[in-house]
Parts: structure tokens; sequence; C-alpha cells
């Protein structure tokens, strides 16, 4: 209720996004180009308004999130044309529902004998997890519906417990393909820790039977379907070597590895929006290790699960676990696999510099701790019992009353992006096409302040067309480049005129100073009749008015 009530209380819902004003400037901005397509129900893999004149194409730049933008379209046929910002705001509203319902339905079939209220409570803690909130401010909204995760977790319990055994060949089936299917449909990172846990349960268990070798094939069958019908567009790009920018923008360090991995040290300090003493969270987040705290953090815990912890650590019931021993194995052979100080560097040495970002495993990990608490609980007093739950409702109020009290807050850079879509819907015709300035490569470039900022011109209800946005190296992208260092305002509109742009757009935040006060002073010169101020960082210039 509390996230609910701070997210309806924003000035105007529809046009703002709920994300973080310190990362709004990130992902966000290019994932909700996407969003804004598929909110139109127009083709992802055509990209004809981005990298123009040159014709674009996402076929160069894999991705399997499919699934997640297919839900957005969905939303077309329930509301009709939505804006974009309205669009995302659903979605993530769609996220944090899909992983409680998943993480609910399968904490209750797991554990029909405890209390619905302590399943429900727990489920609660999953679905608001500090993980959720840290991947939509960096605007990886994909990663923010992990629903995928329950049904792994418990798959993985099944398969390294033997408790395959127990069920009935249609049980296998359903679980083993359900899992298959929405790992599948849950992107790159996901699936490729989802298969990985799997393979640990199955190698771990050395009691093999037929049950567990179908469950592996159904599970291995549906994966690779899945994948290969997501895949099947990029497969020539992928397999072939198409495109030398995909070579160049995928190509990650040995480094990323160690800084994007799992911490097992920072999963144990509460995220920084936990802590209400400014002191305390100063002293904390001064260890000489902060560097890789940006997306470390995204490890933590968070006060409802230290809690649970806690609570096993401290149970007398925590001897129950002993007759979970290849379960908990698995899990600490799967935590050394993702951490940089035990497998993670060895596995990307010896394979790929891009098996990175291996922190998301947090997410499992998080499930990983609830399914264990039950296991723990199994056969406890209903009186303890009931004391835990009053005692992690609370924690959990406490959680989200310090994250929605320093995040669900009016952004001022949102509102001057809104002003330049208004700006764009009232001067723009329908299909015009803007130089978007100064030059940024993409994607994961930046130049000066600018990064993805470019985008924005693409929320005008007109479906413009931008320079920006073609694949570093491709035809696009070298075509753009030529106006990489031009402060000549002469130059720069012959070279829009030449490529048939109506509009030059410029912005502040992608030069110095001094560069910013020469193309505004010749600017002046030749074409301030036409000139528009968008908003505190953006001007544009039509073409065909400038007297050169």
């Amino acid at each position: 209720m509390i996230i609910v009530y701070k997210i309806v209380s924003l000035n105007n819902f529809i046009d703002n996004p709920i994300v973080s004003q310190s990362y709004y400037s990130q992902d966000i901005y290019d994932v909700m180009v996407n969003i804004g397509k598929a909110s139109r129900g127009a083709d992802l893999l055509v990209a004809d308004d981005r990298g123009w004149p040159f014709l674009s194409s996402y076929l160069q730049y894999p991705q399997l999130d499919f699934f997640n933008y297919k839900i957005i379209s969905a939303e077309r046929y329930i509301f009709g044309y939505i804006n974009v910002f309205y669009a995302l705001n659903i979605f993530i509203f769609t996220t944090f529902i899909m992983s409680g319902i998943s993480a609910f339905l399968v904490l209750s079939y797991a554990f029909p004998s405890i209390d619905s209220g302590m399943k429900m409570i727990l489920a609660l803690v999953f679905e608001f997890a500090p993980y959720h909130f840290y991947r939509l401010e960096w605007g990886h909204i994909h990663l923010a519906n992990y629903w995928a995760v329950p049904i792994i977790v418990y798959l993985s319990f099944l398969l390294s417990e033997n408790k395959i055994e127990e069920s009935k060949i249609g049980k296998i089936l359903l679980l083993s393909g359900t899992a298959a299917l929405t790992i599948g449909l849950s992107g790159i990172y996901y699936l490729t820790i989802g298969t990985i846990i799997i393979l640990v349960s199955v190698l771990i268990n050395n009691n093999w039977s037929k049950k567990i070798f179908i469950a592996v094939a159904v599970y291995s069958s549906i994966l690779l379907t899945v994948l290969v019908i997501q895949a099947m567009p990029y497969i020539k790009n992928i397999f072939l070597g198409d495109g030398i920018g995909l070579k160049i923008i995928a190509a990650r360090s040995l480094e990323q590895t160690f800084q994007f991995g799992y911490h097992i040290f920072t999963s144990f300090i509460p995220p920084y929006w936990d802590i209400p003493i400014d002191k305390l969270r100063e002293k904390i987040y001064l260890y000489p290790g902060k560097s890789y705290l940006n997306e470390g953090i995204s490890s933590s815990f968070g006060l409802p699960i230290l809690f649970i912890i806690t609570v096993m650590v401290f149970s007398k019931n925590t001897h129950t676990l002993n007759n979970y021993k290849k379960f908990l194995c698995s899990i600490f052979i799967v935590i050394l696999l993702a951490s940089p100080d035990g497998l993670a560097i060895l596995i990307s040495l010896f394979s790929h510099n891009n098996i990175r970002a291996l922190n998301r495993i947090s997410i499992f990990i998080t499930f990983y701790i609830l399914f264990i608490f039950c296991l723990s609980i199994l056969g406890a007093k209903n009186k303890k019992i009931k004391n835990f739950k009053i005692i992690l409702i609370l924690i959990l109020v406490l959680e989200l009353y310090c994250y929605s009290k320093n995040r669900f807050i009016d952004k001022a850079v949102i509102i001057n992006d809104n002003k330049y879509i208004g700006l764009l819907n009232e001067i723009t015709r329908p299909g015009e096409s803007i130089l978007t300035l100064p030059y940024v490569s993409y994607p994961e470039s930046s130049r000066g302040g600018v990064t993805y900022h470019h985008n924005v011109a693409l929320y005008s209800k007109n479906n413009l067309k931008i320079s920006y946005g073609a694949l570093t190296a491709s035809d696009g992208d070298v075509n753009y480049s030529n106006v990489y260092n031009e402060l000549n305002i002469e130059k720069i509109i012959l070279f829009a005129n030449n490529n048939k742009y109506q509009w030059v757009q410029f912005d502040k935040r992608g030069y110095q100073d001094y560069e910013w006060l020469k193309i505004n002073r010749e600017i002046e010169m030749n074409c301030n009749i036409a000139k528009y101020i968008a908003d505190d960082f953006r001007l544009i210039v039509r073409v065909d008015k400038c007297k050169i």
C-alpha cells in the first residue's frame, strides 16, 4: 500500500516514469524506445526510426527480451494507444504482481502444511526485495521481472534431493516444462544462471533415476526450442559474424567479472535507503570495496531476509536441514560459481569475458533463503510462527517506507523531457527526421553528460526519425560520425541538408562551455529565426529556415 500510495501521489502519474531520479538517465531511455514501439504495435526488430537516413536493424544487436515486450504490447489491446511513460508504469506494476504470485504459488505447492499467511508474507518479501527496486532504478526493467526464479529454485530442490522419485510423471513433465518455458522467456541472464543451477542440482545427485533423466530431457528440449525461436532472427549475425559493431559493443574486460560478480559481503549490508542514520550509512559505504558497490548493492538481501537468516541461525529447528544436505551443498556451489573470489574469474578466464554481472544471481539466493526458512520451520509451534509473521510485517513495512521516502519523487529532468516532447509534438510534422548532436555512438557510449538522451525525440507522437541509434561501426554510424567534433553551424546545416534532415537538435550536456557558447553564437547569426529553445538542455533548429 505504501508503494501504491507513493506512486499514485506523483504529480501527473501518466507522464512520469516510476524510476529513481538519479538513474533516470541510464538504460531506461533506451528501453523506453522499444516500449513505445511495443505499445504502438510496431515491429521491434525494425529500427527505421534510428540511424537515419540509413535503415538500422536490431538484428545486429541480439536480445532475448521479447516476452516482456509482448506484455507491453498486450496493454495496447486493453487500453488502446497510451504514451510511453504510462506503458512503462503499467509494466512495472506487472513485474511486482508476477514475481509475488509466482513466489506464493511455489511456496504453497512445496509447503502445503505451512500457514498461508506466512507464505503470503514471504512472497511479499521476495516481491519487494531491494534487488527489484535497484533494477528499476537502473532501467533494467526486464531483470525486474524475475517471476521464473521461484520455479527454478523449486525444481533445483527436487532434483538435488531426489524428491522427483516421490512425484508422478505428469507433475515432473509439468514442472520441468514450466521451468524451461519461464526461464527461457526471462532474458539471457536468468536463462544462463537458471540453467547452471539446474545443472549443478543434477550433478550433485548421485542417485540418478529414469524420472530425473525425463525431467532434464524435458527441461533441455523445451528450453532449447524457446531459445532457438527467440534467437532465430539473430542467428546469421551470431554465427556468421555479420556486423563488426556487434563484436565491438559486446567486448567485455576480465575486470568486469570482478566488478559485477556476486560479492557475498555486500549481501549482508543493508541497502543505503534502509539506513535512516546518516553517519552509520556513510560509515558502511566508505569501506575499501566501495567502487564495486555500483551493482554490488543489488546483491543486498534487505532487512526482512537478514531477519530470516538470524532466525534460522538461532532456531532450534535448524537440525531439520540436515535432511537436505545435497540441496544446501548445491547452493554453496552456485555461490562459488558466481563469486569472483570463488570460480567466476576462472570461468571468465578460460571461457569468455562476457560471463559477468553474476551479482544477478542474488535474487535466486534470496528465494533460496526463503525456501530454506520454510524447510527450517516445518513442525515449529504456531505461536512461534505467529511471532515471526508480526516481526516480518513490521520490518517489511519499515524497509518499504525507507525506500519509498527517498525514491518515488517528482523529477526535474522528466519535466524537461516532457517539455521537449511537447514542443516536438507542436512544431514537427509526422515522419520528419532530426540530426541529434553531439554525436554519440550506440549503444553503451556517452559524450559528456549525454548517454541515451537523444532517444527522447522518439517519444513524440509524430513518429520522428533520428540520426542517433545506428549500431557502432555500421554504415549509419560511420555517416553520423562525420559531425563528431563539428562546431561550425554552416557545415552542420550543409550535412543535414545533404542527408535530408528537417531539424538539428543540440544538447548542452554533451558540450564544453566554450563549445556551447560558440554554437549559440553561430546559430544566432545564421538560424535565429529557426531556433526553438526546448528545455534547460536542448535547442532545436529548423534546417530549411537557416540563412545558409
